[in-house]
C-alpha cells in the first residue's frame, strides 16, 4: 500500500508534509528565540482535515531533536492541567531527579519485637499548578534542556486552558529561559 498525501489520516503522520514548511520553519525560529520573542506563543487556525494535528506531531519532533521536553495532550480530552505536568514529566524523566524516600516518622518496640518506618517521596500539601509547572521547568532548564507544551483541540471555553495562559503569563515573566 503506498502512502499519499492526498489520502489524511485521522491523527497520523503522514509520510510527506505538504505546504508546512513556511510555518515550520517559524517554529524552529521560536525554539531558538529569546523569551519574549511573539513567536513562543503560536495559534494554528483550520477546518476539519486541515492537517493542524499532523502539524502538531511534526512540531513535536522538531522540539525533541532540539533537546526539548514536550507535553501534547488534547484540550478536550479532559484533566488537561494534570495531563500536562505527566507528559512532561514522563518525557523528561530520564533528565528530572527521582523523588528520593525520606523518613518522616519511626517507631520501635523491645518488648513485642516490632519496627516501624514511614516514608514520603513528595513534600506534603499541594501546590497550583503554575508552581508545579513553574517547578518542572525550571529542573529541566537546570539540566539545558527546555519544555514545549503543544495543545490539540483548544476550546476557547476552557478554564484550564486559562489557567495554563495564567502560569505562561508568569513563567514567562519570571524569565524561564527555555519554555515554549
Amino acid at each position: 500500500m503506498q502512502d499519499s498525501v492526498f489520502q489524511p489520516s485521522f491523527g497520523n503522520k503522514p509520510a510527506y508534509l505538504v505546504g508546512r514548511n513556511d510555518c515550520l520553519k517559524i517554529f524552529r525560529g521560536a525554539l531558538e528565540s529569546r523569551p519574549s520573542s511573539r513567536e513562543r506563543a503560536l495559534l494554528i487556525l483550520g477546518q476539519r482535515g486541515f492537517g493542524k494535528t499532523v502539524l502538531l506531531l511534526k512540531m513535536a519532533d522538531i522540539a525533541h531533536e532540539m533537546g526539548y521536553v514536550v507535553a501534547s495532550p488534547t484540550v478536550v480530552s479532559g484533566n488537561l492541567l494534570e495531563r500536562i505536568l505527566e507528559k512532561i514529566g514522563a518525557d523528561g524523566a530520564e533528565i528530572l531527579d527521582k523523588d528520593i524516600p525520606h523518613i518522616t516518622d519511626g517507631s520501635i518496640s523491645i518488648m513485642g519485637f516490632g519496627g516501624g518506618i514511614q516514608t514520603q517521596t513528595k513534600e506534603s500539601g499541594t501546590h497550583s499548578f503554575a508552581y508545579n509547572l513553574t517547578e518542572l521547568c525550571n529542573k529541566i532548564n537546570a539540566k539545558g534542556r527546555g519544555v514545549l507544551i503543544l495543545v490539540d483541540e483548544v476550546q476557547a471555553n476552557s478554564e484550564e486552558l486559562k489557567q495554563l495562559i495564567i502560569a505562561y503569563q508568569e513563567i514567562v515573566g519570571q524569565g524561564v529561559e527555555r519554555f515554549r
